[in-house]
């Protein structure tokens, strides 16, 4: 081939390649006109109906606040029909009408991945609030935004999900939940939060205070100056409250208040609904009378003043 030839050959072909790009263009255009079609225009599936009440919906539905369309309840994904699964955050199916946020809401990524937002023309991850609404999350703490995808950030990402309260895996190592933590000269931080290597001592941070035992069991879930105390609202999800009342704070202990003590299974069962240093006891005859021990089972009740307890005698 000589150099004219060469040259001819050149410019048909860059002529071919610029003849191409105005189809690619519009390709393009069809694409992007569609998705945007298809968010403002999206109705709700035949099996949804528009509603202003739960009572408006069948059985085995409810209606949804922000969309006003009736939407299917569930607990697992085997309530849901095939081909869906079930949402945790709103106990719903995923093939139910989400009008704020469009496609990408109903779609298995969104759900299992995060990846709720749509993105020139696909569902991506794009912010940690797409993360923290996963299963992800929810069951292996990747609740942080991180490349392009929900991985585990910190400690705290970690502390609230399924491999954490079941595995121990509570600790962030290489954006993975871990049951080792990165800092592994602190041997005192899955009890007390100290994980945090600061120089050469060992000190806690939010994130470590949260995921610690101290805070499971004694509400100390408050970093302050380095260590775990227990903070104004962080007795009502401990063991302290569960199993013996003491859902408040006070002077950086939980203890039962008398409002505890008379909202508590406690009172209702033996009549223990007042609160005596931190803790609940029966402070009158009536408490004991009116006790499901007592009034249920036909015992004559006893109150004690001197011990603030009830005693029963069979009929």
């Amino acid at each position: 081939m000589n150099d004219t030839e060469f040259k001819d050959s050149e410019s048909s072909s860059s002529k071919s390649k610029i003849g191409c790009l105005p189809f690619l263009f519009l390709a393009t255009l069809v694409v992007l006109i569609y998705e945007i079609h298809m968010l403002r225009t999206a109705t709700p599936p035949a099996d949804s109906k528009l509603c202003e009440h739960s009572s408006d919906c069948g059985s085995g539905s409810i209606c949804d606040e922000e969309s006003k369309a009736c939407v299917q309840i569930c607990a697992k994904d085997q309530d849901c029909e095939k081909g869906s699964i079930c949402n945790l955050e709103k106990y719903v199916c995923n093939n139910s009408y989400d009008l704020k946020n469009g496609l990408c809401s109903r779609k298995y990524q969104c759900i299992l991945y995060g990846e709720c937002t749509l993105e020139h023309g696909e569902c991506r991850v794009a912010n940690d609030a797409d993360c923290q609404h996963s299963r992800l999350c929810k069951e292996l703490g990747e609740c942080s935004l991180v490349r392009d995808m929900c991985m585990a950030k910190t400690d705290l990402d970690c502390s609230q999900s399924k491999v954490c309260l079941e595995k121990g895996k509570c600790y962030a190592v290489n954006y993975r939940c871990s049951d080792h933590h990165a800092n592994a000269q602190c041997t005192n931080c899955k009890k007390l939060g100290l994980c945090t290597l600061q120089g050469e001592k060992c000190i806690a941070s939010t994130s470590d205070c949260a995921s610690s035992l101290l805070c499971k069991n004694e509400g100390k879930c408050t970093v302050d100056k380095g260590i775990c105390v227990v903070g104004p609202e962080d007795c009502k999800n401990t063991k302290l409250c569960l199993n013996h009342n003491r859902c408040s704070e006070k002077d950086g202990r939980c203890v039962a208040s008398d409002q505890d003590c008379k909202d508590s299974l406690s009172c209702k069962r033996s009549g223990l609904c007042t609160s005596l240093e931190g803790r609940c006891v029966a402070g009158s005859a009536t408490h004991c009378t009116q006790s499901d021990e007592c009034r249920l089972r036909n015992h004559h009740c006893h109150y004690s003043e001197k011990t603030n307890s009830c005693s029963s005698i069979t009929e």
